[in-house]
């Protein structure tokens, strides 16, 4: 998914982050429980709507001067950023279990 980016080097238990306009506001309205902290750059065009947004769903956030300074090199972040819980990953397997779980006969 664009705008998703786990931190090499880091362990499962540490956070990924999740950068652009789109992907923080989808976060924001389908999941907001998943953010831990929002970074807006001041400069930001829509940061007062992202920032509506955080304070109706209970997201902590900052203004900051530069998120460049803070994000991953290379990065377009479009003025946003989010520090997110860990997502896992399921194999095909897993996911076969969960749809057409084995029906056990009598």
């Amino acid at each position: 998914m664009a705008g998703l980016k786990r931190k090499k080097g880091h362990k499962a238990e540490d956070t990924d982050l999740i950068w652009g306009t789109h992907p923080v506001m989808e976060l924001l309205s389908s999941n907001p429980a998943q953010i831990l902290e929002l970074w807006l750059q001041k400069t930001m065009a829509r940061a007062g709507d992202i920032v509506e947004s955080a304070r109706r769903q209970g997201v902590p956030y900052r203004l900051i001067e530069n998120l460049n300074e803070i994000s991953p090199a290379a990065v377009r972040h479009q003025g946003v950023m989010a520090r997110i819980r860990p997502f896992s990953v399921m194999g095909l397997n897993e996911l076969i279990k969960i749809i057409h779980p084995r029906r056990e006969t009598a």
